[in-house]
């Protein structure tokens, strides 16, 4: 059975690992409002 601390370590090194490189979620997030901002501002200027 793996011990608790080797596993918050590889825990913490999984985390390290994420901080270096940008999450996908993150990029996939920042892309969806980006979408949604443009199409906000497209029907506006269709209203208007």
């Amino acid at each position: 059975m793996i011990s608790a601390s080797a596993l918050n370590s590889e825990l913490i090194n999984k985390i390290a690992q994420d901080l270096h490189k940008p999450p996908v979620w993150r990029l996939w997030l920042s892309i969806f409002m980006v979408m949604k901002y443009l199409s906000y501002s497209i029907s506006r200027r269709f209203v208007s």
